[in-house]
Order: C-alpha cells, then structure tokens, then sequence
C-alpha cells in the first residue's frame, strides 16, 4: 500500500504539537503559554482530519463493517487497554517515592472501561474508536458528505454530551475526522486549493487566532472551528511543501511518523518520568527562563525520543507485546 507521505509528515508534526502541549507547568513564562494556547487551538482537530483522509485513501471497497471494526479494536482498544494498565500501576507504585501527576487509586482499573482514568489524554483513543463504528456505515462520497452535515449540526447542538466513553468530545472532534474523509472523496476538486503554497494558509491560520483571542463570549465556538480548521490546512500545506523540499527535516519527520500512537501512548508517561528526575536533581528550583526553556527541551525530548525507544527496542521483539500495543 502506498504511503501517504505528506500525510504522515502532518502527523509527526501533530503528535510533536501533543508532546509539547502536555507540558505546560503553571510557571511557565508567558511566551509558552501563548504557545500552548496557539497549539490547544487546532492540534487535535489535525489528527482527526488526519484519520478520516487516511481513512478514506485505505479503506477497501470490499469490506465488511465487521472486518474493519474488528481491526480498530486490535489497533485502538486492546493497546488502551494495556497501556492504561501500566500507566495505573506505575502511578500507584512510585506515588510514595516520586512526585506524581494526576494520582490515581485501584478503583481506576475499573474506570478505564468508561472513562479514560489512566491519563486523561486517552481520550482521543475512545472518540476514534466510536467514529469507526460509525463511518463504515457510510460507503460512499455521498452518504459521507451527508455525514459530514450531520457532524456539524452535532458540533453546534447546544449543551454537551456525558463524558462516559469520551462522548462529550466526540461531540466536538466528529467534525474533523467528517472533514477529512469529504476532503479526501472530492480531492480532485480540491486540488488547487490543498496544493497551495504555504504562506496563505499559515496567514490565515494567523488572522484567525487573531480572531480566537480578541473575540470571547458568544462567537468563541464559532472561532474555535474557525481556527481548527485553519491551523489544520497550514500544517498539511507546510507537509506538502516539505514533502516536495525534501532534506533532514523530511526525513526526520517520516522516521518519527512510524511511531505516532506508541508515542501517544506513552509521551506522558515519559514526561512524567523525566519531570521527576529533574525535581529529584534540583534543576527545577530555579525556574527563571534560561531553565524553564532547558528545562521544557530535556522533558519534551524524552516524551518523544523514549516511546521510539521503547517500541523499536522492546515492544518490537515480542508477538504479545505487538499484539498488546498494536504494532505491525
């Protein structure tokens, strides 16, 4: 099956915006914050999109619903499955001698089967396996354009969803993934617009987070999709063109796109690991700039450079291991 390379070059960049933005201690200096925000603003958003036009460009004719909902499962659960396992009991064994984000107890071996207990950032896990109940009921062009609309109604429906099984952000994230999977069945007509050059789509991108945060109150959950959808449109144009530059950087992002959903996996875990030896050393006392921003880069480095080892060296020579983390 042929890559889709400026695809998976949009996903690394995504899944290095998620690292990014799950560090973000309250002592932050003010330039981090706005770039936290800036990220908060369409980098989940990107993902689903991601999904739903890898969705379409993989998906085959001839299969049944039951056969790709089977395959979701052995890609999606049973590695949240495992991976809130062991992320539940590395909390609960190193509580007492680490410093320990967002503790748990042993009644979240049980709220893992609704709610993503072990990190909350799980949750993309459950929103995407609910849209791949859904999507394969929808076969054609049509039917998902229609979808598409219905996702926008649903994104606009007043009041929010329960939380249970992440439904309340399935409700906000249903759109992106219908967004991708329309883009991808009317590429040929999109062409022109999806090959532009990059500096349009990261001016727009601007104009529109100019817009998020001078314009609150009524307009913000219009603004909110307004800017998703931009910032979404100036990575894949920026994918594209480093696509076409090629270089390091091209390369370093293709390499790292190979492990996206280890890394989302386990990024926190990472983080947290390298957080605690930090505050173990003293580095983080003081936390002027200059230490804020080493800092930021050691953390940030593990939780992207530690689940690429894990899984290339570990989880990779093992055929329950692949199994359990859903690795090809």
């Amino acid at each position: 099956m042929k890559r889709l390379v400026s695809i998976d070059i949009a996903k690394a960049i995504c899944i290095i915006l998620v690292v990014i933005g799950h560090y973000h201690p309250d002592n932050a200096p003010q330039w981090y914050h706005i770039t936290w925000e800036i990220i908060y603003s369409f980098h989940m958003p990107l993902f689903f999109f991601a999904s739903g036009y890898i969705y379409i460009a993989t998906r085959k004719e001839t299969d049944t619903y039951i056969k790709p909902v089977l395959k979701k499962i052995k890609r999606l659960l049973i590695p949240y499955f495992s991976t809130s396992f062991i992320i539940i009991t590395l909390k609960l064994l190193s509580e007492r001698n680490l410093s320990v984000e967002n503790p748990v107890s042993y009644k979240a071996y049980l709220e893992v089967f609704c709610y993503p207990s072990a990190g909350v950032f799980l949750w993309f896990v459950w929103v995407l396996f609910t849209i791949f109940l859904i999507i394969p009921l929808f076969k054609t062009p049509h039917q998902r354009l229609f979808l598409f609309g219905v996702s926008l109604l649903l994104y606009y429906l007043p009041g929010s969803f329960d939380p249970i099984f992440c439904l309340d952000k399935f409700k906000i994230m249903f759109i992106y993934f219908c967004l991708g999977t329309v883009v991808k069945d009317y590429s040929k007509y999109l062409k022109s617009i999806i090959s532009i050059n990059p500096v349009l789509p990261v001016l727009l991108f601007t104009a529109a987070l100019f817009l998020k945060f001078h314009l609150r109150g009524s307009l913000e959950f219009l603004v909110d999709m307004i800017t998703a959808v931009a910032g979404t449109y100036a990575v894949c144009s920026l994918s594209l063109f480093i696509n076409k530059k090629g270089g390091y950087i091209k390369t370093a992002l293709i390499s790292t796109s190979f492990y996206i959903f280890i890394i989302y996996l386990f990024h926190t875990t990472f983080e947290g690991l390298g957080k605690a030896i930090l505050q173990k050393t003293g580095f983080t006392e003081t936390f002027n700039n200059l230490y804020f921003t080493i800092n930021a880069f050691i953390i940030i480095t593990i939780g992207i450079i530690g689940p690429i080892l894990l899984q290339k060296y570990i989880l990779t020579h093992s055929r329950i291991t692949r199994f359990l983390f859903g690795i090809k």
